[in-house]
């Protein structure tokens, strides 16, 4: 559950005189401790240091020509000069330090301390900053050092008192766009965008009337208001203005008859895509009934800006992000920007109130079935209608089929009754499926180990095995195991490898009086979320699953894990990176946090290659592979090396390798990262085949496949960071290559591992809410190949000093393969790759 870290500042506090600051830490609206009030010291050197910022940053835009605002009101007397890029850098560093300096005293670092004792640094938190003072709003709070360095994927939120909405986002979701005065600026990339997203319906106004905003504000019912043109705010009275056409401008305040009836009618979240928006947000809070949901910009943003924000954001939002973690993943791709356009990821700023259920988009709807004829005839009601087509259909077979639709899950599911790897099969096998079917579990066994005579690297056949030993005994335990069968049998028999291993490691040994075995369920969900959310409720349903494995890829693994959740059903999730998975409750843990993998390798680069000019292609429609190449580069920001944002979505209908590849190559850069989504990593490989060897190229871990290989020469020295992947010298190395014939994987790891954990669990309590309650205990020890198996509070495995290794493609004894590397520290660092 998300922690609330909430900040609220005495109305009667300026920086002359200082602030009055007191903090509330609260859970699901329940508070953790009581309240504590601290002061903050008067610092009006700051607020003169921010005015300098706004100062230098507004002159730099003007000089520019880009900004999406209109009248910035200079201060009196002051006269107006053209900035530099470095006068903004140089100003922007300074306000960083002296705010940090700021919040260095010893009164904060009283509350800081609190804050720790109360809130893991990996459990999923929010800090709300409750205050009306602009000056303080518009400080960059998430540079705060205690935040980045103890909460660094927490978002910083302007907390208001409109009344707490529990409304969520109907489907599809209705979006009003109002597309004001553009001169100079370009808008209409935003209503592209914005039409483009799935499931919505969108109008858009162009240029609108008053009367025409009107009308089709109050002519419909919205979920949300999006404007994108000039704004700006009269710093001497704190009011903001939206410029709806090249004559007429509004403030909130005359908004408020009918944007009052637009909340009352489900409208949840008004986006200002447009300059200088805190005046807009002080009016659209202070309505007699507010929008419960507010995003505007601090200050003047670049109209390119503008367009790649938006697009990153509504990304995220409509792929199932909450509100709060889209707009922080897109502050850290913003840092990627900041080379050309100074402080962008400070511009966004999200106000709500802070007991306000989190805003996500809806999830798809089942497709409605269409009607059979049957349907129509009984509808008419006719009996002589329905007495003649039973009788044709009795003949047909059509009657059976229009009454009973087939099972969405049919032949996705099995525990030995049929075979679901289809590309490892053979008669042994089928006759043990047969009689395992019909319940003769000594038949079954006597196929089964028939069938892996012939074939002995066939996981499925060793589980559906010892499944059958265990029924035969009685006494056991059974979980669910989920895997894209369906998709991509190579990574599904992967991770089903590692299950059977410690699976015929625990059924074979001798039985004692309260050992039990280990029956699997298996299921293939084909990494489809819709399929995958069916078989999360057949799991929850069955209630002999006790815990399950999987998913496997993100999408899939955040689309079912509600479900288990509300289920009371443990998901452990053995190869999913998404960090959304440890928001969405106390019975859904992950093997791998993102954070291992993405500051191991942006370490790498940095130690490798200092000098390097770096962009990244990644798939926009995988939450956990965008997250993945923001994380990198945000990373190597930090540490000074050139980042350039470059846009390369692999999901994008208009991809074209070899176009791609050329853009990157004509900026300089001589990096290339590539984050493919796992079933889709083909875009990825011709990215590789288009560069020719001239750029040098790292991946992440879902690149470590067959297929990746295939390519040869085009693939030669890719660089991977992958969780684990030892020389084979290593115990579990070689009992693979032993019993299995193959060498090592890290989803086989993980995946033997995932299934430690769940049996070292059942082990001490074999009951639903008994597993999920021993994960997380602080004294919980599952012994693993890749380690000491532990969680965090947050369902997050807790790290060993031995994750994330690096492999490289190389070529040995004529084919290419996956080497493992030396550690770094037993390489030449100076030397360059």
């Amino acid at each position: 559950m998300t922690k609330d870290i909430i900040f609220i500042v005495a109305e009667e506090g300026s920086f002359e005189r200082g602030f009055s600051l007191t903090l509330q830490i609260r859970e699901q609206s329940r508070p953790m401790i009581n309240e504590m009030t601290v002061q903050l010291s008067p610092n009006p050197d700051l607020f003169n240091l921010q005015n300098q910022l706004r100062q230098n940053y507004q002159n730099w835009g003007i000089g520019h020509r880009w900004w999406r605002g209109q009248r910035i009101m200079a201060v009196e007397g002051q006269i107006t000069h053209v900035a530099s890029y470095q006068d903004c850098v140089n100003v922007a560093d300074d306000l960083r330090k002296q705010f940090n300096q700021w919040l260095n005293q010893p009164s904060l670092r009283q509350l800081e301390r609190l804050i720790l004792s109360h809130v893991n640094g990996q459990e999923s938190v929010r800090f709300i900053l409750k205050t009306a003072n602009l000056g303080l709003q518009r400080l960059p709070w998430h540079l705060w050092d205690f935040i980045e360095e103890s909460y660094p994927d927490a978002e910083v939120i302007i907390g208001t008192n409109v009344a707490p909405s529990s409304n969520s986002l109907p489907y599809p979701v209705k979006i009003l766009v109002i597309l004001g005065n553009d001169e100079q600026i370009d808008i209409k990339i935003d209503s592209d965008i914005i039409t483009q997203l799935p499931h919505t319906e969108v109008e858009i106004l162009r240029q609108p009337e008053r009367h025409q905003l009107t009308a089709t504000l109050l002519g419909k019912c919205w979920d949300i208001l999006f404007f994108a043109g000039h704004s700006s705010t009269d710093d001497r009275n704190e009011l903001g203005f939206i410029y709806l056409n090249n004559y007429d401008k509004l403030t909130p305040q005359e908004l408020d008859p009918i944007l009052r009836k637009a909340v009352r009618n489900g409208l949840q979240l008004a986006i200002f895509n447009s300059c200088d928006g805190l005046g807009l947000a002080k009016g659209l809070t202070s309505l007699k009934t507010p929008v419960p949901h507010i995003i505007v910009m601090r200050e003047p943003i670049h109209d390119q800006v503008a367009q790649l924000f938006l697009k990153h954001f509504l990304n995220l939002f409509s792929q199932g992000s909450i509100l709060e973690d889209a707009l922080a993943n897109t502050r850290h791709y913003l840092t990627s920007m900041e080379r050309n356009s100074p402080c962008v990821s400070w511009l966004p700023i999200l106000l709500q109130n802070p007991e306000t259920q989190p805003l996500k988009f809806p999830p798809t709807p089942p497709p409605i079935s269409t009607p059979t004829i049957w349907d129509r005839i009984k509808q008419q009601r006719s009996p002589i209608l329905i007495l003649l087509l039973a009788i044709i259909s009795l003949g047909s077979g059509l009657l059976w089929k229009s009454l009973n639709p087939p099972n969405a899950l049919e032949h996705r599911l099995s525990m030995g009754e049929e075979v679901l790897m289809t590309s490892q099969n053979n008669t042994a096998k089928i006759q043990g499926t047969k009689a395992f079917k019909r319940q003769d579990y000594e038949s079954a066994i006597h196929y089964f180990s028939q069938s892996l005579k012939q074939e002995k690297n066939d996981p499925e056949t060793v589980i559906y095995l010892n499944n059958a030993r265990a029924l035969m005994q009685e006494n056991y335990d059974r979980i669910g195991v989920s895997v894209p069968i369906g998709i991509s049998k190579e990574i599904a028999a992967e991770i089903l490898r590692g299950i059977a291993i410690f699976q015929d490691k625990l059924n074979t040994q001798k039985m004692g009086k309260d050992r039990r075995s280990l029956v699997i369920e298996i299921a293939n969900d084909d990494n489809n979320p819709a399929i995958a959310q069916e078989i999360a409720k057949h799991f929850v349903k069955e209630t002999a699953i006790q815990a399950v494995i999987g998913h496997n890829a993100s999408d899939a693994s955040v689309a079912a894990a509600p479900i288990y959740q509300k289920g009371g059903l443990v998901m452990l999730s053995p190869t999913s990176f998404s960090d959304r998975l440890i928001t969405l409750g106390d019975r859904i843990f992950r093997m791998v946090p993102l954070s291992s993998l993405t500051d191991k390798l942006a370490n790498y680069i940095v130690k490798t290659t200092p000098k390097a000019r770096v962009a990244s292609c990644f798939d926009g429609q995988a939450v956990d592979n965008a997250s993945f190449a923001t994380r990198v580069a945000s990373k190597l920001i930090d540490e000074k090396i050139s980042y350039i944002n470059i846009p390369c979505n692999f999901s994008d209908p208009q991809f074209k390798a070899d176009q791609k590849i050329n853009e990157i190559i004509s900026q300089g850069i001589d990096t290339l990262l590539l984050a493919p989504h796992v079933d889709r990593i083909e875009k990825a490989l011709e990215m590789a085949k288009a560069n020719q060897g001239r750029l040098t190229l790292f991946g992440s871990s879902t690149l470590l496949t067959g297929l990746t290989l295939t390519e040869g020469q085009a693939v030669n020295g890719l660089v991977l960071v992958v969780p684990w992947y030892k020389d084979q010298s290593d115990a579990f190395s070689q009992e693979l290559a032993k019993k299995w014939g193959i060498t090592r994987n890290w989803r086989t790891v993980l995946s033997y591992d995932a299934t430690v954990a769940i049996a070292t669990a059942l082990s001490i309590n074999p009951t639903r809410n008994g597993i999920a309650q021993v994960l997380r205990r602080q004294d919980f020890k599952g012994k693993g190949v890749t380690g000491d198996i532990q969680f965090l509070p947050s369902g997050d495995r807790i790290p060993t000093p031995t994750t994330g290794d690096f492999v490289q493609v190389q070529p040995q004894k004529g084919q290419y393969q996956f080497v493992l590397m030396a550690p770094l520290s037993t390489r030449n660092l100076n030397e360059s790759n």
